[in-house]
């Protein structure tokens, strides 16, 4: 089915916003090499609120790190990232610093403004909030099924 979709987008380079989940993007780079994947900036913060409050951050402190991190996130260019990373993960404690470069760094890179225009994505910003509220729809509407796990695209 996804390779029928990409189908339709033969002629241009198609966006796709994801949630960052690992199979989900190995997936789409497998069947559909030449998209471009992007992070949702919705869920690069709250997985940062998340990491914060499980090591009993206060609210102060996770509003700076996710202001920092959207500082980085409207980057325009790759060089004003690479000085703003340096001028804001300066003021990181050790741990976080960690987090991001180990979790966080390959992501923000797929979604700061500069990278958006560069694969000619026309917002400043991308979230998946669209999707996100047609599966509100539909969880809601529908008859309630076990959630199971997916952890990879079936090609047929």
């Amino acid at each position: 089915m996804i390779r029928v979709f990409g189908l339709c987008f033969k002629r241009a380079t198609p966006v796709i916003v994801t949630d960052s989940e690992a199979s989900v993007i190995k997936a789409l780079n497998k069947v559909l090499p030449h998209w471009k994947v992007v992070s949702c900036w919705n869920h690069i913060l709250t997985d940062i609120e998340v990491w914060l409050k499980r090591r009993h951050s206060n609210a102060q402190e996770i509003g700076i790190y996710k202001s920092t991190v959207r500082e980085l996130l409207t980057c325009q260019s790759h060089d004003e990232y690479v000085r703003k990373y340096k001028a804001v993960s300066g003021g990181w404690a050790e741990a976080f610093k960690d987090y991001f470069d180990s979790h966080l760094t390959d992501r923000v890179m797929s979604a700061y403004a500069g990278y958006l225009h560069s694969v000619n994505y026309t917002g400043n910003s991308v979230t998946n909030n669209i999707s996100e509220s047609f599966n509100n729809i539909l969880f809601i509407s529908l008859p309630r099924v076990e959630p199971r796990p997916c952890d990879r695209f079936e090609n047929s």
